[in-house]
C-alpha cells in the first residue's frame, strides 16, 4: 500500500468526525486525493518528501480539503449551483508543479 501522507485521526479531526463507520470510506478519500495532487503536480508525491518524509505543508493541507470535500459531496450531482473551491487549493499546489512534463502520447491511428 502506497504511503498516506494524512492520517485517518488527522482528516477525523479536521473534519470534528468521532465515530469509525467512516473509517475506511475516509482512507479512501485520502488515497484519492493524494493521487489528485500528484497527478495535478506531475510528479509522484514521495519526490517532494523532505528527509524526515514528510511532504510539504501545503500539499498536505491541500489533501485535507480535497479528502474533505469528497466526504462533504459523495454524489455526482449538485444541487443548486456548483461553486469552484476558493483558489486556496491551487494556491497551495501551484509552486510545486511540474512543467517539464515529458510528451508520452504517441499518435494513435483510431478506426473511426
Amino acid at each position: 500500500m502506497k504511503t498516506l501522507y494524512l492520517t485517518i485521526e488527522q482528516l477525523k479531526k479536521y473534519l470534528y468526525i468521532d465515530f469509525e463507520e467512516d473509517d475506511i470510506t475516509l482512507g479512501d478519500m485520502i488515497g484519492a486525493a493524494q493521487q489528485t495532487v500528484s497527478n495535478y503536480l506531475g510528479v509522484p508525491l514521495y519526490t517532494l518528501e523532505d528527509e524526515y518524509g514528510m511532504i510539504p505543508t501545503p500539499l498536505l493541507q491541500a489533501i485535507k480539503i480535497l479528502s474533505a470535500n469528497m466526504y462533504a459531496n459523495r454524489e455526482s450531482v449538485a444541487f443548486g449551483q456548483p461553486h469552484k473551491i476558493p483558489y486556496s487549493l491551487e494556491y497551495l499546489i501551484q509552486p510545486y508543479k511540474n512543467y517539464k512534463r515529458e510528451n508520452n502520447q504517441t499518435n494513435c491511428q483510431c478506426d473511426a
